[in-house]
C-alpha cells in the first residue's frame, strides 16, 4: 500500500490497470482532461510508486460538451494494452504499453464497453450498430459495415473481420470476457446470432 500515491485527475476515473510487459506503469482511463495538472484527455499513465506522470503518447480527442470521449475499459493481452472508449460514437484501441503509442484504432457508431483478444483476434462489444473504419468513432460516420453490438478485427493489423453474430436491442452488449478459445457475452439482448439468447451467450472457436 502506497499512502503517498495520489495522482490527480480533473474528472472521474473509469478504468485503471497496471501494464504487464515489464514497463512498470499504471494506466488510468476515464472522463478527465488533465492528469496531475497536465493535459491528458481520457487516458494517461503514472508511476506505480509515486503517482507521478510518465510517458503516454496517445490521448483521446478534445473532450467537448457533446458526448465527450471517455476511456471506460482497459485490458492486457500478449504484452499489449487495449482500451475501450465512448462518446460521440465509440472506439477501441491497441497500445504499446511502454510508450502509450497507438498501434491501431477502430471506430464505431456507439459506445464500446470491452475488448478481449483470443488467438490473434480482437473482439469488441458495446452499444454500436456499425463500423466506421480505422478512425475515431462517430455517431454520424460513413458506415463501412453493419456490426450490431459485436465485432472482430485482426489483432496485428486492425483489419475488419467478417464475424458478425449480432445482438439485438438498442443497448446490446455490456460486457465480454475471454476464456480458452471461448468468448462470453452479457448484455441487454434477447437474441444473439439470430438465436433466442436472454442476456448471455457463449461462442467457441
Amino acid at each position: 500500500f502506497q499512502s503517498a500515491w495520489a495522482p490527480v485527475t480533473d474528472g472521474p476515473v473509469d478504468a485503471i490497470l497496471t501494464t504487464n510487459n515489464g514497463s512498470n506503469r499504471v494506466v488510468i482511463g476515464g472522463a478527465f482532461n488533465t492528469l496531475n495538472g497536465v493535459s491528458s484527455n481520457a487516458i494517461g499513465a503514472v508511476d506505480p510508486n509515486t503517482g507521478a506522470s510518465v510517458t503516454w503518447n496517445w490521448h483521446g480527442p478534445t473532450r467537448g460538451s457533446f458526448r465527450p470521449f471517455d476511456v471506460v475499459g482497459l485490458a492486457n493481452f500478449g504484452g499489449f494494452m487495449y482500451g475501450a472508449g465512448t462518446g460521440n460514437g465509440g472506439s477501441f484501441m491497441k497500445f504499446n504499453p511502454s510508450t502509450g503509442d497507438l498501434v491501431w484504432i477502430e471506430g464505431v457508431t456507439g459506445n464500446v464497453e470491452n475488448v478481449v483478444v483470443i488467438d490473434g483476434i480482437a473482439y469488441a462489444g458495446g452499444h454500436f450498430e456499425a463500423y466506421c473504419g480505422a478512425i475515431p468513432g462517430n455517431n454520424f460516420c460513413t458506415r463501412v459495415a453493419s456490426r450490431n453490438h459485436l465485432m472482430a478485427v485482426d489483432d496485428t493489423t486492425g483489419a475488419l473481420l467478417p464475424w458478425h453474430p449480432a445482438a439485438n436491442s438498442n443497448l446490446g452488449v455490456f460486457t465480454i470476457a475471454a476464456g480458452p478459445q471461448t468468448l462470453v457475452v452479457g448484455g441487454d439482448f434477447t437474441r444473439l446470432g439470430g438465436v433466442s439468447q436472454q442476456m448471455f451467450g457463449m461462442f467457441k472457436e
